[in-house]
């Protein structure tokens, strides 16, 4: 059942495609506080490579969950749900618009759905699945849970070793559990705002925040985190980390290292537009509208685009009032579920 809350509102879409700048603007207008959904921004110390907002954007708005967790410290789904329900329950004492912004689905789907119930983390065997290789971990993940390996890409080292883990201490796989809970339960209602520039603009954003975060200091911030806390730490695995650590021991050429940040973002932001694509309807969550002609994101029905908001919609959404509209609207009188409205911005 859902809980009796006051709604939350959601900024998605893929990696660069400007949701915390969307925040912002929602967030200032709408008197909101925004709660990061970002799996990296939680790592203390992981800045230039998260894109955490600067002292000057968190001064115009409160911002939660950053910087929450040392790199050395696993965080799982779970947590994320527990930290961000008590802050969410903060927000709604202030009588503020609670405004999730960020990319990382998993915590989406889990806060807005529940997770299932799993084992607790086995430290003996995590320690010995993490002297293995990101290919040795898929590959052994595939033979004891297909079904698990068949969903995740072989390069998602986390969630991998994780399937891994808890299916060989279940003795069954993982996949078994995740196919009775099927997120069934709805903890929340919400409005979820779905970012969609067009593929080349947001190809080029990504290419242009590589090159930015190595002129900024990435592989410099890398080398002072592994030196602190080892390069094996959790949050270093994240993107533009992973393909930094990879120079500091000599594995890549530092000319390198831009296209190889660039190339595994664009490959994650496929898995993210993926995710939009095909989770409304597999949750029965409902689209709000149709019309436009960007099939960047949406699920085309019948040859035609369901799911755009307005096509040539500004990405400063304060420039739009029928969209902050719709979002006060929305706050005051919200419909039961989840509802998804597609953005496509420019």
């Amino acid at each position: 059942m859902i809980a009796a809350k006051s709604p939350l509102i959601v900024i998605a879409g893929p990696t660069a495609s400007g949701k915390s700048s969307a925040g912002l603007e929602v967030a200032c207008a709408l008197k909101g506080e925004i709660v990061t959904l970002d799996s990296v921004q939680i790592y203390r110390g992981l800045d230039i490579g998260s894109a955490k907002p600067d002292a000057t954007e968190r001064a115009c708005a409160p911002h939660h969950l950053i910087d929450i967790c040392d790199p050395d410290r696993a965080y799982s789904a779970a947590q994320y749900v527990r930290d961000c329900e008590a802050v969410i329950h903060e927000i709604f004492m202030r009588e503020r618009l609670a405004i999730l912004v960020g990319g990382t689905t998993l915590y989406l789907t889990a806060l807005l759905h529940g997770l299932a119930d799993l084992e607790p983390r086995d430290s003996k065997r995590r320690e010995e699945l993490d002297l293995l290789s990101d290919h040795d971990i898929y590959v052994k993940l595939g033979a004891v849970d297909p079904a698990s390996a068949e969903r995740l890409p072989e390069g998602d080292r986390f969630r991998t070793q994780r399937a891994l883990e808890i299916s060989l201490s279940r003795g069954r796989p993982m996949s078994e559990r995740r196919e009775q809970h099927r997120f069934a339960e709805l903890h929340h209602a919400a409005l979820v705002l779905v970012l969609c520039p067009p593929r080349e603009i947001l190809y080029a954003r990504i290419q242009k925040r590589a090159v930015q975060m190595v002129e900024n200091g990435l592989l410099e911030e890398a080398e002072e985190l592994v030196k602190r806390y080892g390069e094996n730490a959790p949050a270093l695995r994240a993107l533009g980390y992973k393909e930094s650590i990879e120079v500091l021991s000599g594995r890549l050429a530092r000319s390198e290292l831009v296209e190889e940040i660039a190339k595994h973002t664009r490959q994650f932001a496929k898995r993210q537009m993926t995710y939009w694509r095909n989770e409304p309807a597999k949750r029965g969550w409902k689209v709000a509208s149709e019309g436009g002609a960007e099939a960047f994101l949406p699920r085309k029905k019948n040859g035609r685009n369901v799911g755009i908001l307005s096509a040539g919609t500004s990405l400063s959404l304060t420039e739009t009032p029928s969209i902050l509209s719709r979002i006060s609207a929305y706050q005051h009188a919200p419909p039961p579920g989840i509802v998804v409205c597609y953005l496509q911005t420019h």
